[in-house]
């Protein structure tokens, strides 16, 4: 028989305590023996690190002193990492007792798939999807997230390759190895794209295995919003045209900066001051401005210090 290749499971984790015990709790399940757990903790203050040693006293725990951010967080714990393949997961999932095996067989059988994504479904039920593979428009910037909100009656039991995956995400060693670690400079959001898309131009297949399942859960995030907090709406109005300047085409980038950036832009503007969401709109024009910015001339402003600041005396700090 042969053995299992490690797998390092990445965690980054800020003031999650609840749910990174969940988490962890959900891994200890798995069916997949050979695994080296990681977390990294970004400054918590909710004893999110004394809760893990105590309870998981196997998992390798990383301590930041301040909270670096999701994505700087997951280049920490790959650098110390030692298996072959990589699970990179979000502190706000639970997983099904094979999900790891099931991606990992995948993977196994070809030398072209670089990243593995499972079926998702919203935390709080049992088989609502909320992805089941992605498509990024490369005019408009946009993200699909395939099958959301859809009831999984099998309609998306198909192995398939996909353009992105959010929130996890198992990749082999030599794809890092050969494309470099995740771009750090967007923080959060677009992140994921941009590491997906390395990876295919460096030749690798990003690909969907359905039969891998886990459970994200979608607390906090405001309906028809999608935002918990004003940094989170201003890294997602600045990194649109960041990742757009960088991968799309010239033509395409020209439409998108022309049309689709301030269609996107206005929109959202509507939409949070509707809903009264005023820390939230101020950290999406601010974004907007910056992302204006770099998408004209190239020029990277960085504001979130400002952002900090405000989420601090909203109350949103402990929503990252």
């Amino acid at each position: 028989m042969n053995m299992k290749k490690l797998v390092s499971i990445v965690i980054p984790v800020y003031n999650r305590k609840e749910e990174i015990i969940n988490c962890l709790n959900s891994l200890k399940q798995i069916d997949y023996d050979n695994v080296e757990t990681i977390v990294v903790d970004n400054g918590s203050i909710d004893k999110t690190q004394e809760a893990i040693k105590e309870l998981f006293p196997e998992v390798i725990i990383v301590r930041n002193e301040e909270n670096l951010m999701a994505t700087p967080a997951r280049n920490q714990g790959y650098y110390i990492s030692h298996g072959e393949y990589i699970l990179f997961l979000d502190s706000d999932n639970k997983v099904a007792p094979d999900f790891l095996t099931k991606m990992v067989e995948l993977a196994e059988s070809d030398p072209a798939i670089g990243f593995i994504a499972p079926k998702m479904y919203y935390g709080n039920t049992a088989d609502t999807i909320w992805y089941a593979g992605v498509d990024i428009n490369m005019i408009t910037g946009r993200t699909k997230y395939i099958g959301i909100d859809q009831i999984d009656r099998g309609q998306f039991d198909q192995i398939r390759e996909v353009q992105h995956i959010p929130n996890c995400s198992l990749v082999k060693r030599e794809v890092i190895e050969k494309i470099g670690a995740w771009d750090a400079s967007y923080v959060m959001s677009y992140e994921e794209p941009d590491f997906s898309v390395r990876a295919m131009r460096a030749g690798y297949k990003i690909m969907f295995c359905p039969k891998s399942r886990i459970w994200h859960n979608e607390k906090g995030v405001i309906k028809g919003i999608g935002f918990r907090s004003p940094k989170r709406a201003y890294y997602f109005a600045k990194n649109r045209p960041v990742f757009m300047r960088k991968y799309a085409k010239k033509f395409d980038f020209v439409l998108f900066m022309l049309i689709f950036f301030p269609i996107f832009s206005i929109a959202h503007f509507l939409i949070f001051a509707k809903e009264r969401k005023w820390d939230i709109l101020w950290g999406y024009l601010v974004g907007t401005w910056e992302g204006l910015v770099y998408g004209l001339t190239g020029k990277f402003i960085d504001s979130s210090s400002r952002l900090s600041q405000l989420e601090a005396h909203t109350g949103n700090k402990k929503q990252l």
